[in-house]
């Protein structure tokens, strides 16, 4: 069972905290929101993250966008000189002065619990296309309630997407306008769909400032929300829109699509919810086996049903077969309420572990055991904040797993690296398996670190899916030759 965590010498610590916050504070209104927005812009768009300078990376301009966007005077006019990176720095490192809840995540689930504070995981790090090419598998039969919801089609948002890289994002542009989207040569661009589509993902400073404070989220909490992750796209005039990290538009978007429409269907009351949750749970399943199956074959991707074949045992999803190799794959909707990981609520972790974790675990060993050759086991759950290294490494030390001997043959990987793991050949894919098992935590085995390591090594590893791009491509094949072509 996870432990509460209670810090020694709580006064001191508070008391810390408390100098923290006023240190960070201040530097935060020192400026104006915009004049953060242009220093964050600035960062992302020269891509200067890297191991050294781990704070410019995704996640950490998210955080301190969002942070200066709550915490900093919205009417502040703009002074001079404006803040710098090593403003940004600064903030970074009173952020995790003062918020416990990283502390509290490290004793309960190690050192890699938060990819805020583990340099080699980075849920922003998948490609583009990847991201695109699932809306249109995972969203396609929601294409209505998309419509009322946004008032866009998933192609529109697709193709938005795009053209927003390729007119903003891969240019040295601090801001852009609506009108510099608009097309009368691709349908998805006309002026009502990209206005559509921005007044759903854009929201304005002084309306993050007041969401934030109706919330009761202001002056006293930096770490437990973010609005980021629904508006990826700040307006700063009546005409002008800044976009401060390029991964969030595309997470926003795409990977946190499912809950967009999840709110929306809550709007028409429990029942309608309940029913959106089942079919999508079964959508999922479809689209990680229709992946696999891409690259093993449809002949080789056997159903589990078909293996274990005793009514009362636990089973997985599918079993892909390559040269006396067997991959059971397993799919679980692993979802955290919000801010369950960020202030470490390790009674909802711990209940979702049990709800899920528990079972894929048996599910996987139970049909592992009733296949020949060489096994392997894939668990894969959505895209969350916490490191799938740091799951695996839980629910081993508290004995999840039917005991058949077949325990440290599983893996945990989420849905964007399952999408990257099946870029690639079946022998790539086991060898890529064969990396991440021999692994240890410390030494950074989740797959999409391998993958990197791999590819970095000279191994012919591909991390765009061949399989979404085909779809992303064929989808507005026609409009993507006037996207190219967009100045």
């Amino acid at each position: 069972m996870l432990k509460k965590y209670k810090p020694k010498n709580y006064k001191k610590q508070l008391q810390e905290q408390n100098q923290s916050m006023e240190k960070l504070r201040k530097i935060i209104r020192n400026f104006s929101a915009e004049q953060w927005l242009h220093l964050i812009r600035t960062i992302d768009m020269k891509n200067l993250a890297s191991m050294e300078n781990y704070q410019y990376k995704g996640e950490f301009l998210v955080l301190v966008a969002d942070t200066a966007l709550r915490l900093s005077k919205p009417d502040l006019q703009a002074s001079y000189p404006a803040p710098n990176s090593n403003d940004l720095k600064a903030i970074i490192s009173l952020y995790f002065s003062y918020d416990q809840s990283p502390r509290k995540l490290i004793k309960t689930l190690g050192v890699a619990a938060l990819p805020l504070i583990a340099a080699w995981q980075n849920r922003f790090h998948y490609p583009s296309k990847n991201v695109l090419g699932r809306i249109e598998l995972l969203y396609s039969d929601y294409a209505e309630e998309i419509q009322d919801m946004i008032g866009v089609t998933t192609l529109d948002i697709q193709v938005i997407v795009l053209a927003i890289h390729t007119v903003y994002i891969d240019k040295e542009f601090i801001d852009f306008e609506a009108e510099s989207l608009y097309s009368s040569e691709v349908g998805s661009l006309n002026k009502e769909k990209v206005d559509n589509f921005l007044d759903f993902f854009a929201i304005g400073i002084n309306d993050y400032h007041a969401v934030a404070k109706s919330q009761k989220v202001y002056d006293n909490q930096i770490g437990t929300f973010n609005l980021m992750n629904r508006y990826p796209i700040i307006k700063i005039d009546e005409s002008r829109y800044i976009i401060p990290s390029r991964q969030q538009l595309l997470e926003s978007v795409a990977a946190n699509l499912y809950f967009h429409i999840l709110a929306h269907k809550q709007t028409f009351g429990r029942k309608a919810s309940r029913k959106y949750l089942d079919e999508f749970g079964i959508t999922l399943e479809n689209y990680v086996v229709d992946l696999a199956k891409y690259v093993f074959k449809e002949k080789n991707v056997i159903a589990a049903d078909d293996i274990v074949t005793n009514p009362g045992e636990d089973r997985c999803e599918v079993v892909c077969l390559h040269e006396g190799k067997n991959l059971a794959i397993e799919v679980k909707k692993l979802y955290f309420q919000r801010d369950a990981v960020s202030s470490a609520d390790t009674e909802h972790i711990q209940e979702s572990f049990d709800r899920h974790l528990a079972k894929g675990y048996n599910q996987v060993a139970t049909t592992l055991k009733y296949t020949e050759g060489s096994k392997y086991g894939i668990i894969v759950i959505p895209d969350i904040m916490l490191s799938p290294s740091a799951i695996l490494d839980y629910i081993k030390k508290d004995n999840y797993g039917s005991k058949t001997g077949l325990e440290n043959r599983i893996l945990v990987c989420t849905l964007s690296e399952y999408e990257q793991l099946m870029a690639n050949d079946s022998e790539s894919v086991f060898a890529a398996l064969d990396i991440a098992l021999k692994r240890t935590l410390g030494e950074g085995n989740s797959v999409s670190l391998i993958l990197e390591d791999m590819k970095n090594s000279g191994h012919p590893i591909e991390l765009a899916n061949p399989y979404l791009d085909q779809i992303f491509s064929k989808k507005f094949k026609e409009q993507e030759k006037s996207l190219l072509n967009l100045k």
